[in-house]
């Protein structure tokens, strides 16, 4: 008889890629407490497979830089052997698959198996193009890639609308889909009182540093403000990414190395968060955005560039269109109204309780895995 208790979650990343799938999943292992949970990664593969895998990798990346299928092939390569080496030989019923490449390992071996898949992303296809210049043909070729790999799952999770309206045209017909968005433990991300800084306003901003997350918006809006003689402030830009040296040249050509700090990765992002004035979010497309429930969470007024489903999270209160956004911020930076900053972020804080902590969000998941056990 199958393990009907048991529930196996597969992501192709691993436990330190800093992304929200990965936040995702530790949050399910942590508080999906009325399952038995097995999680298994792409860093659970053999050593001798990893080591092979990377070497592929990095020799397609060398000679092949545009063949986006090399991503696919080595995550399909390193979990075929992660689950082989961790369930293979095991009967579980029920895999929630973080990915739609995980998905498809997992019914390559799990023929009978019940698979659920988050889908934290826009389309992937269109993720892939986006990273590298695909012509129409290798267009076409991935997208039977993954229409195949998303048919492979009996239920899908999204984590926005916005993800279902980008993704919809891979998903199989007749298959459930569910938005469940994304949470956080309110309880653990508690509201603290912000510190006093003589008045000095401190914007605080968390994410990959890279074009889409658009932090460089950041840097040019610290110019503005000096520039018109506006020096109490500080910006806090929390990650690490592709763009970390050239917004540090950034910083350095300006003259800005007193008001804009580039903190690296932190592990507990919201404790920095929570000791700001706002948070600003600057990017230019996002399935969800985990850093602003965990800015709303810690207390902190959130504004936003309206785009993806950061709607979903804000509504209309503190969203800011794209080509007004440099402006928009500014004013608020300007006006420098604390008080109003913090009576807006109570106001966010009981909205998003009710909407995105982590109780509700257990609640959903695990009607869904009982929904899939007795299918």
């Amino acid at each position: 008889m199958p393990e009907l208790d048991r529930i196996v979650i597969v992501a192709c990343m691993n436990p330190v890629s800093k992304t929200g799938v990965t936040t995702h999943y530790t949050l399910l292992q942590k508080h999906i407490d009325d399952f038995e949970v097995t999680t298994v990664t792409s860093a659970d593969a053999p050593w001798l497979v990893r080591k092979i895998a990377s070497a592929y990798f990095l020799f397609c990346k060398m000679f092949f830089p545009n063949n986006a299928f090399v991503v696919t092939r080595y995550y399909l390569f390193l979990l075929r052997f992660a689950l082989k080496r961790k369930v293979a030989q095991e009967n579980v019923h029920l895999f929630h698959a973080q990915d739609p490449i995980a998905a498809f390992s997992i019914r390559r071996l799990f023929k009978k198996a019940h698979i659920i898949t988050t889908c934290h992303i826009m389309n992937p296809v269109g993720e892939l193009q986006i990273r590298y210049d695909l012509n129409p043909r290798q267009i076409s070729r991935l997208q039977k890639q993954f229409r195949n790999f998303f048919s492979t799952s009996n239920h899908f999770i999204c984590v926005s609308k916005y993800v279902v309206e980008k993704t919809k045209s891979l998903f199989p017909a007749g298959i459930p889909v569910s938005v469940v968005y994304n949470a956080v433990d309110f309880q653990n991300i508690s509201r603290q009182k912000k510190a006093k800084h003589d008045g000095k306003i401190i914007i605080t901003n968390c994410g990959t540093l890279d074009d889409r997350k658009n932090q460089k918006l950041l840097i040019e809006l610290a110019k503005d403000l000096v520039d018109q003689h506006f020096l109490n402030f500080e910006i806090l830009l929390i990650g690490t990414g592709e763009n970390y040296d050239s917004y540090k040249h950034l910083i350095q050509e300006h003259n800005l190395n007193d008001f804009v700090k580039l903190l690296g990765w932190i592990e507990k992002p919201w404790e920095v968060i929570a000791r700001s004035s706002i948070y600003i979010h600057t990017a230019t497309d996002e399935a969800f955005g985990y850093t602003i429930i965990e800015a709303i969470a810690a207390g902190t007024f959130v504004v936003a560039i309206r785009s993806g489903g950061i709607a979903e999270i804000l509504g209309e209160e503190g969203l800011v269109p794209l080509a007004e956004a440099k402006e928009k911020f500014k004013e608020l930076i300007l006006q420098g109204d604390l008080m109003d900053f913090e009576t807006k972020a109570s106001s966010q804080y009981n909205r998003a309780l009710q909407k995105f902590d982590i109780v509700n969000w257990k609640q959903k998941h695990s009607d869904i895995y009982r929904n899939g056990m007795s299918g």
